[in-house]
C-alpha cells in the first residue's frame, strides 16, 4: 500500500499519471476510492486535464453531504459493488453450487437500470445497484 498521504508518494503518483496522460489516457477508473482522502485525490489528480474520473465506493461511506461534495469534486461516483451486481444480471453468479439458473429477468432489469437517475449517483445504471444493496 502507498502512503497516499506523503507529499513525496503525491509527487511521484502525480509523476506517473502525467506519464500516462502523455501517451494518451484522459479517463481513469480508481477502484476504492474511499480508502483515498478525496483531498489527497484532488491534490493528485487536479494538475491533469484529465477528461474523465470516476471514483468506486460502497454506498455507506458517502453518508453525509460533505463525503458526498469532496467525492463529486474528484470525479464521478459510482456503488462499489456494480460490477458484481452487473456480473450477476448477466451470468449465472451468486450461487454455483446450485447449478444453471434462469436468469433473463434480470437482464432486463439491468437493461432497464437507471430510467431514473439519482442525485447520489454519478451514473443512471448505479440507482438500481444502490436500491439492490440497501
Amino acid at each position: 500500500d502507498l502512503d497516499t498521504e506523503s507529499i513525496e508518494v503525491q509527487r511521484m503518483l502525480r509523476s506517473f499519471l502525467a506519464e500516462l496522460f502523455e501517451i494518451g489516457v484522459t479517463h481513469l477508473r480508481l477502484d476504492a476510492a474511499m480508502l483515498i482522502y478525496s483531498e489527497s485525490l484532488a491534490h493528485i489528480l487536479q494538475p491533469i486535464p484529465w477528461d474523465y474520473v470516476v471514483q468506486e465506493f460502497y454506498p455507506d461511506q458517502l453518508e453525509g453531504t460533505t463525503n458526498k461534495q469532496k467525492a463529486f469534486q474528484v470525479g464521478q461516483v459510482t456503488d462499489f459493488s456494480l460490477g458484481v451486481w452487473i456480473t450477476q444480471s448477466l451470468l449465472d453468479a451468486g450461487n454455483f453450487n446450485q447449478g444453471w439458473q434462469n436468469r433473463s429477468w434480470a437482464f432486463k432489469q439491468l437493461m432497464q437500470a437507471g430510467s431514473q437517475p439519482s442525485l447520489d449517483c454519478g451514473y443512471k445504471t448505479c440507482v438500481k445497484a444502490v436500491e439492490a444493496h440497501k
